[in-house]
């Protein structure tokens, strides 16, 4: 598996760092990968693997499920579109745009807004 080079999600879904066992981002398939939480060892999962907007996007346990497993396309200007491997149409979404602190994160079908793209920067 390729590792991919230690990276921070700037929308607040947390610190990632390099190796399975101390958190980060691993390709699992071309173009699929995880994401596992530095602090607590979770990964970034669709909950129940519902393929439905609305979707809550949680942290769970490692399971290798579809669910789990996430691709992301250049949107430009450095941003991304996140899908899961359950809804390749699907996008990490922030609920009508919020920019409220604690707000949780969805899954909603891709239709290009800013609240659908999603920054990578370096973690410290």
């Amino acid at each position: 598996m390729n590792r991919v080079p230690p990276v921070r999600l700037s929308a607040g879904l947390g610190r990632i760092l390099k190796s399975r066992s101390d958190g980060f981002i691993q390709q699992v398939s071309p173009g699929k990968y995880t994401f596992m939480n530095a602090n607590s060892r979770k990964f970034l999962d669709v909950n129940g693997g519902w393929s439905g907007d609305g979707a809550g996007i949680i942290q769970w346990p490692w399971t290798g499920s579809a669910n789990q497993q996430w691709s992301f396309t250049p949107t430009g200007d450095g941003y991304y579109k996140f899908s899961p491997g359950t809804q390749p149409n699907g996008s990490l979404d922030i609920p009508k745009g919020s920019t409220v602190a604690g707000t949780n994160i969805q899954q909603w079908t891709w239709w290009g807004s800013a609240y659908q793209q999603w920054t990578i920067v370096p973690a410290n």
